[in-house]
């Protein structure tokens, strides 16, 4: 049985969710997850942390696209456009998304132990700091079973 609060996969006898502590009832509060067509959710709730995650990725495009019109058009257009995708698949629940946003996130943290070898210690603790949490949070089970992971 799936949970009807968050969607996590409990067992058939459980009486409350392993994800988020609903109770689940024998009847009216147990459901089945809908069948996923193309990798979409359909009928679950995203996580509002999803949410957010997908609005920031959509600002960040929009800043690399700005600094694409003044640095590199070529390179950092792509990469606006792989930002604005992310964001879609995030906000659509598509499991590649979940992917890319773990990949793009553990980038990141490389790049925040570079700035700390480099000498920019204050900012690579708030960017580590911002990263990990991100990583917490697309890996809580929610989250994951959000994306179908």
């Amino acid at each position: 049985m799936f949970c009807p609060n968050c969607g996590a996969k409990n067992d058939d006898n459980a009486r409350f969710c392993v994800s988020c502590g609903n109770p689940l009832g024998q009847t009216a509060s147990v459901t089945q997850v809908p069948s996923r067509g193309f990798g979409e959710n359909i009928g679950k709730k995203r996580p509002t942390g999803v949410t957010i995650l997908a609005a920031l990725q959509i600002i960040s495009g929009l800043m690399i696209f700005v600094a694409a019109a003044l640095i590199s058009p070529l390179l950092l257009g792509i990469l606006a456009i792989l930002s604005f995708l992310l964001a879609y698949g995030l906000l659509k629940g598509r499991p590649w998304a979940w992917t890319g946003a773990i990949i793009l996130t553990a980038v990141w943290i490389i790049a925040t132990l570079v700035e700390a070898a480099i000498g920019l210690v204050g900012t690579a603790i708030i960017y580590g700091i911002i990263n990990a949490v991100i990583i917490y949070y697309l890996t809580r089970q929610h989250v994951r079973t959000f994306f179908g992971k």
